[in-house]
């Protein structure tokens, strides 16, 4: 679920922040958060104590806390807008040439290619058999 750019020394992964307390410093009201940063990606950018990190954040979207790599079929299906907005939180997606070679139509052993069909008649929602009239 978490891709590394590490040519540019960055990391995204999915955290959950949880408010500590409330706070004011110079007339400034400020919210204590504690986020959890992931061991692997902690390493991975060299951290240590008072250390500061920079941090462009938005709100995670259910889409954001899958991992696509995984679910190469539900990606098949979901809008080219939304694998857009993955794809640029910087999370792993499933390879599209891997996903086309997935999908192809299967050869049978006659040779000729056998595509699955995309729907199948004789029954309903339910699975109970349609009379055909």
């Amino acid at each position: 679920m978490i891709k590394q750019d590490m040519s540019s020394g960055q990391v995204s992964f999915i955290s959950k922040v949880s408010k500590v307390k409330t706070r004011t410093k110079a007339n400034k009201s400020y919210y204590v958060y504690r986020m959890n940063i992931p061991k692997d990606e902690s390493d991975k950018l060299h951290l240590s104590q008072d250390d500061y990190l920079f941090v462009q954040a938005k709100k995670a979207q259910w889409y954001h806390m899958l991992n696509w790599k995984e679910m190469q079929t539900t990606w098949k299906m979901i809008p080219s807008v939304l694998k857009n907005e993955i794809k640029q939180s910087g999370l792993e997606v499933p390879d599209e040439i891997q996903l086309q070679k997935l999908f192809e139509p299967m050869a049978s052993p006659t040779g000729s290619k056998t595509a699955i069909p995309e729907t199948v008649t004789g029954f309903n929602t339910s699975l109970a058999s349609v009379r055909n009239n």
